[in-house]
């Protein structure tokens, strides 16, 4: 759920292996995982508030803090 308490997604899994494989989903472990993902998301980017300023978060300070690529290559 959002901040809203709004739903955002819904993720089902297949109780059985081989139902996941024929209906090629989820398992209800994978589908867990992918939730507690999906809500961990804004932790993961960085929770924008309503009175963030958009062009802030996209500073490039910001995105030197995330850059991920090893610096020998850069």
């Amino acid at each position: 759920m959002d901040s809203n308490g709004q739903s955002i997604a819904y993720v089902y899994g297949h109780a059985d292996l081989r139902d996941a494989q024929i209906a090629n989903g989820l398992t209800t472990d994978e589908a867990s995982r992918m939730a507690a993902n999906i809500a961990n998301l804004p932790n993961l980017l960085g929770a924008v508030r309503p009175d963030d300023d958009a062009e802030e978060n996209l500073s490039d300070k910001r995105h030197q803090a995330e850059d991920t690529t090893p610096k020998d290559t850069q």
